[in-house]
């Protein structure tokens, strides 16, 4: 990873973070910069001025959004020769872990939430021990320590989403209603985070 990258991996994670932060850090990486403003100048936003700043690009985004750009856009650019399938479905879990977090009140962590949904994967798709991939990042012990050990009410929600992902319902089901979820709720939810997930990809 390029020392911009580790850095918005790092800011991205960080509830305070704030837009002329991100900005600063974008400015310095010539293809953030290009991808970023072509997003927000392409019809999907529909604007009727050209925007040609970053920080002005980062405000009509917003924070939360510009968050899941930026780490879809740092996988693709680690992922090497491994199935776009991987990259979606680390994003999907990482927007269903947002939404479930959000769900019950966590809004304050949800990008703790989001970040360990989107790793779950990047040992697969970056052939690299998680161990290895994570002490590169400098993410926080909240982060770190799901994906490490297991152990904890994010790798318990990851569980959920991992059985979903294989139809196992009753299992998704069990360890839902031990975490406070329905399943009904968390099914929704899921479905919600593959329809956002295809909007960010497309």
């Amino acid at each position: 990873l390029q020392v911009s990258k580790l850095q918005l991996i790092k800011y991205i994670a960080d509830p305070e973070v704030s837009f002329f932060d991100l900005a600063n850090v974008i400015k310095r990486d010539l293809v953030l910069s290009y991808r970023l403003l072509k997003i927000v100048n392409s019809a999907y936003y529909g604007l009727k001025y050209t925007v040609t700043g970053i920080l002005h690009a980062l405000l009509i985004l917003g924070l939360n959004e510009i968050k899941k750009w930026i780490s879809l856009i740092i996988l693709n650019q680690i992922k090497a020769a491994k199935p776009s399938e991987l990259i979606s479905a680390a994003l999907v879990r990482g927007i269903c872990m947002e939404k479930l977090a959000v769900s019950q009140k966590r809004r304050k962590n949800r990008d703790e939430y989001f970040l360990v949904g989107l790793f779950s994967l990047a040992e697969a798709i970056m052939d690299t021990p998680i161990q290895d991939i994570l002490k590169e990042t400098h993410l926080s012990e909240e982060i770190i320590t799901p994906l490490v050990t297991g152990e904890g009410e994010k790798a318990e929600l990851l569980k959920i989403i991992y059985h979903i992902e294989r139809a196992e319902w009753d299992e998704a089901e069990e360890i839902a209603a031990d975490c406070g979820y329905e399943m009904t709720k968390v099914n929704q939810l899921y479905i919600e985070a593959m329809i956002d997930a295809n909007k960010l990809l497309t």
